[in-house]
């Protein structure tokens, strides 16, 4: 039995954890990647889970409506299958795929959605930016937000590109949604319920169609039943107001023209532009829809043969002397008062280079929306380089009053839910607590150091250390304590700094974690802070791997999947494999005797081979059978891999470190911390450290140095640097001691 949201303590997390790793390992060979028919690259890709044996996938909707029907289906270790569209409904964005190469397919059972409430925890996995062959599925952990079964599930179990049409389960390793799309916040994560697909299994199962925008409205059916008229609301709920008619459109062959007011369509009584779309929606191309329309108090009927939506496309709406002009709104002048008093406040924050703002200020100016509104005119008035520069400015941490400052204090929250989690972390936090500490240059807070010596010194972030305006280097280690610190040395590679607090005392130390083998995906832990509480909570992502280019074999081809193997389609000019002799429309069958059958295993083998191993080929050129050895290059001279194929959605709802990845080797979490919280310690459930913070990645993602990295690096490097920075006897003092 599975705990009550509220009722949350160390041995009910444990419970929880146990079953969060049983199901991350039984269910992620059922979560597949789906991409349109043909080479991967070739146009967007996203997430499905496959629901029986047969083969039977659910996914999104937008997923599936640009693959043409045809679909390859890309498995965890690289397998690929062939699969069909099914159906699609487009108003709640959910699809069908069906595998059709023949055989027995890992798969997941479906759970319920309908008796979801808030707090129930929930595990979301998905291929985040698409398929990646050097990892699995990232796992992320959440709870439920809200469950409003005609609409959508939301959670707190973050995605992003790549994740849509990807699963969201219970504990118990039951589907209960599928992912859908995402705002702007970490929390918002829409999610279609289960029982959406359980209600209109056989429609979507045997190819149906249907639907019309999405209720998010980011989604259309171009096949939908269409009118050709743009439709607003009447005023006082007085009916659907055509705002625009298409030329040529069923609309304007019926005769309805701007400024009609539709209050009747079939038997259903139209108070706005909703209800209108809801009786569309249930049409098909070719059917007719009776209306009752009026116009002032002149009342007429007409029926209208519906088209396609897809038909309508490229043709004109009616002049443009006729197109509703908006209005300016009222708030919209208010807001054109205000944004000279708004620019002359930003550029004196431009030019202060401090950019501090109070929620009193914001209501100030009507609330997050207008303040929104008038920011975005602001920026669009700034040259690209003030641009960049308030930007930056304004992702920065909001500012912290060193003199009031308390960092062992409790992190206050509203929802019981939340203190009860953190609570039940102490335990597994409060050591490592001891020996983190808040690190300043001057009065701005840039990350936390974690303290690895008892004469003070510490491990940091370095990228986070910039100096401005030669600002000294501060450690808070308790409630206005501030101590004089100095950078030590520097390791570029790990983006690690060791720093030396100037201290007399001896200081608490973190006692590192090193198992023999990797700690599973589910594991919870939490990001370590100087209060008791922990900075976040969350699970492993995803097993260690290397972030970093260098020491990755590279072998120098663009691969597309053939039906004996993997055909070369192209080879850069001085790659290793046209040195050493492999050509275009070479078939690559083996590598080492391993059969090589899908580019993702091609990039998995090669990438997992130190560069300068010889690797022997098994190869089909024109039909004939050969072999040849091809010394692979480094990946690092060519690709850090610091690209994030996201863009600006991998910053939605936070902030990303400047140096973000290129790791030698990493853990990656779904730790939701800032940049400024890097360089703290990571523990699990039993207080473990199990490595530190090194980069906030992205909207998903954050890594962790394992602590055998963190070890290696101490032993061969911290008594050197503790020899190099204690200062020589003066002369007179070391001739006394002779």
């Amino acid at each position: 039995m599975i705990a009550d949201a509220f009722d949350i303590n160390p041995k009910s997390l444990k419970e929880t954890e146990a079953k969060v790793k049983k199901l991350s390992s039984e269910v992620l060979p059922a979560v597949v990647s789906l991409v349109p028919d043909g080479p991967v690259g070739r146009g967007g890709s996203g997430t499905g889970v496959i629901v029986n044996k047969d083969g039977l996938i659910l996914t999104a909707a937008h997923v599936t409506v640009e693959m043409n029907d045809r679909v390859t289906v890309i498995f965890p270790n690289g397998d690929r299958a062939r699969g069909v569209v099914l159906g699609m409904d487009f108003t709640r964005d959910s699809a069908m795929v069906q595998i059709t190469d023949k055989g027995e397919y890992p798969f997941v059972e479906l759970g319920e959605s309908k008796p979801l409430k808030p707090n129930d925890w929930c595990i979301a996995l998905g291929h985040a930016g698409g398929f990646q062959s050097d990892r699995s599925p990232p796992v992320r952990l959440g709870r439920i937000l809200t469950n409003d079964d005609k609409k959508w599930i939301t959670s707190d179990c973050t995605l992003i590109g790549g994740d849509s049409g990807g699963p969201l389960f219970n504990l118990e390793g039951k589907l209960i949604g599928i992912h859908s799309n995402i705002g702007q916040q970490l929390s918002e994560n829409r999610h279609v319920p289960i029982s959406t697909f359980v209600e209109h299994w056989d429609q979507l199962k045997n190819g149906s169609r249907y639907g019309g925008s999405h209720v998010g409205g980011f989604l259309a059916n171009p096949d939908r039943a269409a009118l050709g008229a743009s439709l607003g609301n009447a005023k006082n709920d007085s009916g659907a107001l055509i705002q625009a008619v298409m030329q040529r459109s069923p609309a304007a062959m019926a005769g309805l023209k701007k400024g009609d007011r539709v209050v009747k369509a079939d038997d259903s009584e139209i108070k706005k532009a909703e209800n209108l779309k809801e009786v569309l929606n249930e049409k098909a191309p070719g059917d007719r829809v009776i209306l009752i329309v009026k116009n002032g108090e002149t009342e007429r009927g007409m029926s209208v043969k519906l088209v396609a939506a897809k038909n309508l496309r490229g043709f004109p709406r009616s002049s443009s002397k006729s197109r509703p002009q908006p209005k300016p709104k009222k708030e919209d002048a208010e807001l054109g008062k205000m944004q000279p008093k708004f620019d002359k406040r930003m550029k004196q924050a431009l030019k202060d280079g401090i950019l501090k703002i109070e929620d009193k200020e914001v209501e100030s100016y009507g609330g997050p929306k207008n303040y929104s509104k008038l920011m975005n005119k602001f920026m669009g008035g700034l040259s690209k380089e003030d641009r960049a520069k308030f930007q930056k400015m304004a992702d920065a941490p909001p500012p912290v009053d060193i003199e009031k400052y308390d960092p062992d204090a409790l992190i206050e929250f509203e929802e019981k839910f939340f203190r009860d989690v953190l609570n039940a972390f102490h335990p597994s936090v409060e050591a490592s607590a001891e020996a983190t500490h808040l690190v300043f240059r001057g009065r701005d807070l840039k990350s936390l150091c974690t303290i690895v010596h008892e004469d003070g010194y510490a491990l940091t972030k370095a990228s986070e250390l910039d100096t401005k305006n030669n600002q000294k280097l501060t450690v808070m280690i308790a409630k206005g304590k501030m101590i004089p610190a100095k950078v030590v040395k520097q390791f570029p590679k790990n983006d690690l700094a060791l720093i030396k607090l100037d201290m007399k005392e001896k200081m608490a130390v973190v006692a590192w974690y090193q198992p023999e083998d990797d700690l599973p995906i589910g594991t919870f832990i939490a990001a370590v802070g100087s209060s008791p509480d922990p900075v976040a909570i969350g699970v492993i992502s995803v097993m260690t791997r290397t972030l970093a280019g260098q020491n990755r074999g590279y072998i120098g081809i663009i691969a597309e999947h053939h039906s004996k193997g993997v055909r070369v389609s192209r080879m850069p000019q001085n790659g290793p494999a046209r040195r050493d002799g492999l050509e275009v429309n070479d078939v690559i069958q083996k590598i080492e005797g391993k059969i090589c059958d899908t580019p993702e295993k091609l990039n998995k083998m090669v990438s997992s081979t130190k560069p300068g191993t010889a690797i022997k080929i098994d190869y089909l050129r024109d039909g004939q059978a050969s072999s040849l050895e091809v010394t692979l290059g480094d990946r690092g001279k060519i690709d850090d891999g610091a690209k994030d194929r996201n863009g600006k959605m991998n910053k939605f709802g936070t902030r990303v470190s400047d140096k973000s990845t290129g790791f030698q080797n990493a853990i990656q979490t779904d730790l939701p911390i800032s940049p400024q919280q890097c360089g703290g310690p990571v523990v699990d459930l039993d207080g473990n450290v199990i490595g530190l913070n090194i980069s906030r990645a992205g909207r998903i993602k954050t890594y962790t140095l394992p602590s055998s990295e963190v070890v290696a690096l101490l032993d061969k490097e911290l008594e050197k640097a503790i020899l190099n920075s204690t200062p020589e006897p003066k002369k007179k003092e070391a001739a006394k001691a002779e």
